[in-house]
């Protein structure tokens, strides 16, 4: 039981797991701002900002609802699309709208959560830890031994207070899986 806990815990309580949700938030952010930016000056009355806006609303096109993928196609997605805001006339496109400072702010939070990425990674490579599935299977297997038992002694008790007990002891087991299943 100790180990499943163990399991259980690393996997769920590792601080780069809330550090990296946290991460993936903050590049969300920045994503959803840099396209509302670009796709405003694409609608804008003034012409430059127009023009730079259509432009940049041609790169980011490819990248629509990045901010809904996966964790890990997600970093290298962005990585592309900084790439790609990067050329030379994207770059000066991105200072005339003043949405460089955004896609900054993008490119820090992308390589923070890449770098948090790698630091679980290699934590979680030194744990040596069998699965969970093997550790629930063989915990399973004992408590099935353990209520086998407890029904033989319970079939085989000598006296009405000795089946009581044991009855007792059912009882309590019965409550305390029904309180865990509860929680």
């Amino acid at each position: 039981i100790k180990t499943e806990e163990d399991v259980v815990r690393e996997t769920r309580a590792a601080k780069e797991s809330e550090a990296l949700r946290d991460k993936d938030a903050e590049r969300n952010e920045c994503l959803t701002g840099l396209f509302q930016e670009i796709r405003q000056a694409a609608r804008s009355p003034i012409v430059a900002r127009r023009e730079s806006g259509l432009l940049l609303k041609t790169i980011i096109d490819a990248y629509k609802g990045l901010q809904h993928q996966r964790r890990s196609g997600k970093t290298a997605h962005i990585s592309a699309l900084l790439a790609d805001l990067s050329t030379t006339e994207a770059a000066e496109a991105m200072e005339l709208l003043g949405t460089a400072a955004i896609a900054n702010l993008l490119r820090q939070a992308n390589g923070e959560f890449n770098d948090l990425r790698e630091a679980r990674s290699t934590l979680a490579a030194g744990i040596d830890l069998p699965t969970s599935q093997h550790v629930r299977g063989a915990n399973d297997r004992m408590a099935d031994a353990i209520f086998h038992h407890i029904e033989v002694a319970y079939t085989m008790a000598a006296t009405d207070s000795d089946r009581q007990d044991i009855g007792d002891l059912i009882d309590q087991i019965n409550q305390r899986t029904r309180e865990a299943k509860a929680t």
